[in-house]
């Protein structure tokens, strides 16, 4: 704390960066830009079904090898998914089986 207030002190060189115009203690305490994504903000869903179809979208790079399934499970069914656009009302209602056909995948090697 008292460092912080040293550093917004007034003509102290600490506390302004010449270059971007940015306090030091707002970068150190890792403030985004208002243009900048924050990937958890933008995955984020309250529904479970939705929160990963968010991620297969945006990041299917972090999908683990069991998620892959899934995701392969969802995009081959026209019922889940209709012109490579997932039907989040219909992944909902079938979410239980999403997952059990990943997991019989994964059984099978």
């Amino acid at each position: 704390m008292a460092i912080e207030r040293e550093l917004r002190r007034d003509g102290s060189q600490l506390n302004f960066d010449e270059e971007d115009g940015k306090g030091m203690v707002e970068k150190a305490r890792g403030r985004r830009e208002e243009n900048e994504s924050y990937l958890p903000d933008l995955l984020w869903d309250p529904v479970e079904a939705d929160r990963f179809v968010n991620l297969a979208q945006k990041r299917p790079d972090l999908l683990t090898h069991r998620e892959q399934l899934i995701w392969k499970a969802i995009q081959e069914n026209p019922l889940w998914c209709r012109d490579g656009t997932p039907d989040l009302i219909v992944i909902r209602r079938a979410w239980a089986e999403i997952n059990r056909q990943a997991e019989e995948w994964e059984r099978l090697g």
